[in-house]
This record gives structure tokens, sequence and C-alpha cells, in this order.
């Protein structure tokens, strides 16, 4: 459980950008995909991409796979640091 606390601190906190980075970079380029095949088509964007007049499709689109992105990664971590100390738990019992 430390390691949240330090998180902002240690050297793993570019690696958890650069993860969160490269899901919004994904999800974008999914968005721009949406809006190529709304053009391609010819049909009327709105209708095409299915937003009902939500103006802001994208930006809430966005913003959940910024909030799934961290949240799942808080979640492997806390994951992680119980699995690291059980493995740890079990060598230093075994010797």
């Amino acid at each position: 459980m430390c390691r949240i606390i330090w998180l902002p601190l240690g050297g793993d906190c570019i690696r958890y950008k650069y993860i969160a980075s490269i899901c919004l970079a994904f999800r974008a380029f999914y968005e721009l995909i949406e809006w190529w095949v709304a053009l391609a088509s010819g049909e009327d964007a709105e209708a095409f991409l299915g937003t009902r007049g939500y103006i802001l499709d994208t930006q809430s689109d966005m913003g959940l796979t910024l909030l799934g992105a961290i949240s799942g990664l808080f979640l492997l971590l806390v994951l992680y640091d119980k699995q690291l100390d059980e493995t740890v738990n079990d060598v230093f019992q075994d010797n």
C-alpha cells in the first residue's frame, strides 16, 4: 500500500502517465475513425454517430476513458502490491 502514497514521487509515475496516455490515444484515434466514416458515408454525422443531440459525446467518452485508465492502474497496483507481499512473505518463511 505504500506505493500508492509515493506514486507521484517515484520513478513509476512516468510509466503510469504513458499507460494512461496510450489509452487516451487509442480512444482519440477511434473518435477520429468515427468522424472519418461519418464524412465518407455522406450521412448526417449525428445520425451515424448516434449522439442523440448530445454535443459533448466525444469529450465525455475521452473523460470516461481517462477515468477507466486511472482506476484500472490503481486497482492493478493494489493487486500487484498484494501479490508481491505474499511472494516476499513466502520466500522469507521458506528460508
